[in-house]
């Protein structure tokens, strides 16, 4: 995978950011916080959608961004020689294919669509892909899992689960072929039982029908007779249904005059009490009309009492203002005087303002003084560091040979355990085919003696006086031959049986030869991991010395840089400094003064204006006074309240009395209309009556004809379930007869299928077990390998302090220093040893996928290293560029631009308030040497 393009659109600290990818080793460096990690976060977010976000979709959008722009990032990368290009948002994602003719084909669609396809695409999970390809910012843990989930997903990305699939599924046809074998041998029935039951099922079925034809004939003769008495029941049932619904008529006639008499009574009653309110509200309506006046009088009197109030609230605000205005005329005064004093020292302020500045050019001058003297020692310790380099390298012949010795003989181990590994196969496999062959052979005996035992008991059950089942002639003679050939050979057959499971049993165990070869194989794969780990330490070795010499030429350039600097440092004076200084002290009483002075003054604006604002408040506060109403009588207020207070209850009453006056004409509406009601419903009773009388229905002449016609539709129904019943034991006792007769052509087809199952189930059988052995010598190799990279990249980055590193069967590292297992080691330490893990285990997915990854991405996992560390990681990346074709490394340490191809420089514009990317050009080594000195 090679990343081509990134564009950001309001995500996270970006308003609009776009990167252009490119081969080799790109550095991102920048100040923490600007944005680095973020641009990693992009990437995974593109790939994997919301899983990999730390705080949640709710912090995605750019803080400052416009109200409604969205959320976008697109990312193009190449896998395969294919071009991919992938654009997702918050809520939707979309994913394309450059074609042939150079246009977007769509793959998928939709957040879900686009995960899954990115997925079947890299091969891995954003887990995954993180462990080995990705190293983020505080996650450096290596394969952060339980131990068994370690291993299933190392062996995931490196393709291995391939295999596990295929077991997975041989085991799922072993069972399945089991369960069908056992089912088969269960559902075989017997043929002479089955046929037994095929007669007795027909001898049923003629006996069934004779009865059906008997019941046929009576059920007709029963359905003439219920017919008849339906129509005389139906014509009694009609009759009754019209006398009871006269009946209902009457009974609701009579309850409705009840009602309407009722509700006239108390139409009355309600009549005779308007009378009364009439009356009373004669009486106190004078009251009434005095309390309105009252309420009249009383609104004059409280709009006076408001404005007396607030003239009195008034008056008191004007005084205090009064009061504050005299204050701030004498705090102006005493302000205006200093004034005076400040002119008079603002010459001096001036002139300690100079010296101030001339005091600090000095100083700056004193610090470049400083740098001068770090810059010459840190020549010196250039030059003495050239000096050492060029001491070693003698040593890199003798180590050249070393390796090609150990490399002929870890050579020659593999070919011997390549040679055994063969021969233990060979004998495996003769081994498993020879007990398939007697399983096989058991198999069939068995099925035989079984075929055997029924052939005794079928002539021991016919007797001698018996007919042969299978040609059809009498026994007589020759039964007595036949039963004891028979018997004869059934005993055969039980030898042969138990010689077959004792050779079965035996050949149950592996063979001795076997076991000594796998422990042969086990030393010769020892010794190979061993020279494996001697041959690694060789390399490492030769490696961290290749890279150390490759310092002289960069110590050399560095030693001539600083040189340079040296020439355009200045030099430093520090009696000017103390003269200056001198000066300015003898200044500061007068400046501190002035400094007072100027904080005080700074009242001075405040002061005038709150004048400004009180006169005019003053002003506003006179109108108002003058124009508020006078003439408020309390005396008269308090008299008028209580005159109110007292006819308040007889105003209310006066009103509920005219209300209910309303209602005299509705009422006499009402009683009327009452009346007339009651008319109509008596005139209705009275006919219904009448009909009732002349209808002529008996109930004894209904009752007699239901119960007649009940008796002949239950005979009816008996008669009819009755051949219902026979029609489906008829139906009942031909289906049995057809299955019966299916039943036997189904045993002969079970038998040949039983046979081809168990043929299918024992090759399933070989296979899986093929399939775990392979498994478990690929689990066996895998950690050494593992191991031994790791080793490689461990060794580089500690500059040769730490050459060994084992895993155990769980993949948990354990440190060997000078022959001894490192039981502690530091927080810096263990993150080096878990990027040298990660670097191992994407080394080899990168040599063994089908399509090479050849993307690393490094993500602030210098953090933790030393100065010395991180220059080993940087000697380190360059010699990743044989595994990986593009390499990011985000650090804030702007020495990993050394090791760049590219270098791009993110910052936060303090205006737009978002980050930004500078495509910032390395210059060359050549440059550098080539440049004159100053």
């Amino acid at each position: 995978m090679r990343l081509i393009a990134l564009e950001l659109e309001n995500f996270r600290q970006y308003a609009h950011a776009h990167i252009a990818f490119e081969p080799g080793i790109t550095a991102i460096v920048g100040a923490n916080g600007s944005g680095k990690t973020t641009l990693v976060e992009a990437v995974l977010w593109a790939l994997y959608g919301t899983r990999v976000i730390r705080e949640g979709t709710e912090t995605l959008r750019f803080l400052w961004s416009p109200g409604g722009a969205k959320v976008r990032v697109v990312l193009e990368f190449e896998l395969g020689n294919r071009r991919y290009r992938i654009r997702r948002t918050p809520t939707e994602a979309e994913l394309v294919q450059l074609d042939t003719r150079g246009g977007w084909q769509p793959l998928a669609r939709g957040t879900t669509a686009v995960n899954d396809q990115v997925l079947r695409l890299l091969g891995m999970n954003h887990l995954q892909f993180q462990t080995s390809f990705c190293a983020r910012q505080k996650e450096l843990e290596f394969m952060a899992y339980s131990p068994q989930k370690r291993r299933e997903e190392i062996s995931r990305m490196l393709g291995y689960e391939r295999i596990t699939e295929a077991i997975d599924q041989a085991t799922l046809a072993v069972r399945a072929l089991q369960a069908e074998v056992e089912g088969l041998r269960k559902t075989i029935g017997d043929p002479q039982a089955v046929q037994q039951q095929l007669q007795e099922a027909e001898a049923s079925l003629q006996q069934v029908e004779h009865n059906l034809r008997n019941a046929e004939e009576q059920l007709a003769d029963a359905t003439l007779r219920y017919q008849a008495a339906r129509a005389e029941f139906e014509a009694q049932q009609t009759l009754r249904e019209q006398y009871l619904d006269l009946c209902r008529q009457r009974d609701l006639l009579q309850n409705d005059c009840q009602h309407i008499e009722a509700r006239l009574n108390e139409l009355r009653q309600r009549w005779e009490m308007l009378k009364v309110a009439h009356g009373r509200y004669k009486a106190i309506e004078p009251e009434a009309r005095r309390y309105r006046e009252l309420q009249k009088e009383l609104a004059e009197l409280e709009r006076l009492a408001q404005a007396e109030r607030e003239r009195t609230q008034l008056q008191a605000r004007y005084d205090a203002l009064h009061q504050h205005q005299q204050q701030l005329h004498a705090e102006r005064t005493e302000l205006l005087h200093k004034r005076t004093a400040l002119k008079q020292l603002e010459p001096r302020l001036r002139q300690a303002e100079q010296l101030h500045k001339q005091i600090q050019q000095l100083r700056q001058v004193a610090q470049r003084a400083a740098e001068r003297a770090q810059i010459e020692a840190q020549l010196q310790t250039y030059q003495q560091q050239v000096e050492a380099l060029r001491q070693k390298e003698p040593t890199r012949t003798d180590l050249q040979h070393a390796i090609q010795r150990a490399e002929q003989q870890l050579n020659a181990q593999k070919d011997a355990h390549k040679r055994t590994e063969q021969q233990l196969t060979a004998l495996l496999e003769q081994w498993n085919t020879q007990r398939a062959e007697v399983s096989a052979q058991i198999r069939a005996e068995e099925h035989n003696l079984k075929q055997l035992h029924a052939r005794l008991e079928q002539l021991q059950a016919l007797g001698e006086q018996g007919t042969c089942p299978t040609c059809g002639q009498p026994l007589s003679e020759g039964y007595h031959q036949v039963l004891e050939h028979t018997s004869a050979e059934a005993t055969r057959t039980e030898q042969h049986l138990h010689h077959l499971r004792q050779l079965l049993h035996a050949l149950q165990t592996e063979p001795t030869e076997a076991q000594a070869l796998r422990t042969q194989l086990e030393q010769l794969r020892q010794a190979c991991d061993s020279l494996q780990h001697q041959l690694a330490h060789l390399q490492a070795q030769q490696q961290q010395l290749d890279q150390e010499l490759l310092q002289i030429p960069r110590l050399e350039a560095q030693i001539r840089q600083l040189e340079r600097q040296l020439q355009r440092i200045p030099v430093y004076d520090p009696q000017e400094e103390q003269r200056l200084q001198a000066m300015l002290d003898e200044l500061q009483p007068d400046v501190e003064r002035a400094r007072q002075l100027q904080g005080e003054l700074r009242r001075l604006h405040t002061v005038e204006r709150e004048l400004q604002n009180i006169a005019h408040e003053l002003a506003n506060l006179h109108a108002q006074l003058t124009a508020l109403p006078t003439g408020y009588d309390a005396t008269r207020h308090e008299a008028a309240r209580a005159e109110a207070e007292r006819l308040r209850p007889i105003y209310e009453e006066a009103l509920q009395l005219h209300s209910t006056l309303q209602q005299r004409k509705e009422l006499l509406e009402q009683i009327e209309r009452t009346k007339e009601a009651l008319q109509e419903k008596t005139a209705a009773l009275q006919q219904v009556e009448q009909q009732i009388a002349q209808l002529g229905y008996s109930e004894a002449v209904y009752q007699q004809v239901a119960q007649t016609y009940a008796e002949v539709e239950q005979f009816l129904n008996a008669l009819a379930q009755t051949v219902s019943d026979l029609r489906s034991e008829r139906a009942r006792y031909a289906a049995l007869r057809d299955h019966l007769r299916q039943q036997l052509e189904q045993i002969e087809q079970q038998q040949r299928l039983l046979q081809e199952k168990e043929r299918e189930l024992l090759t399933h059988q070989t296979l899986r077990k093929a399939l775990q052995d392979f498994r478990t010598e690929l689990n066996t190799r895998l950690r050494p390998m593992l191991a031994a990279l790791a080793t490689e990249f461990l060794s580089t980055l500690t500059n040769g302090r730490y050459t060994e590193l084992d895993l155990d069967e769980e993949y948990r590292f354990t440190v060997i220093d000078e022959g001894h297992r490192k039981a502690v080691i530091s927080g810096g330490e263990e993150d080096i040893v878990n990027l040298s893990l990660r670097l191992a285990l994407a080394r080899m997915i990168a040599e063994r996928a089908g399509q090479p990854l050849s993307l690393l991405i490094l993500d602030e996992v210098f953090a933790s290293l030393d100065a010395e560390r991180r220059q080993s990681v940087m000697q380190l990346l360059n010699n990743l560029r044989n595994w990986f074709d593009q390499i990011l490394v985000i650090s804030h340490f702007e020495e990993i631009n050394e090791a760049a191809d590219r270098c791009l420089r993110v910052r936060r514009n303090p205006l737009t308030r978002a980050s930004e990317i500078v495509d910032q050009e390395l210059p060359s080594s050549a440059l550098l040497d080539a440049e004159s000195p100053l």
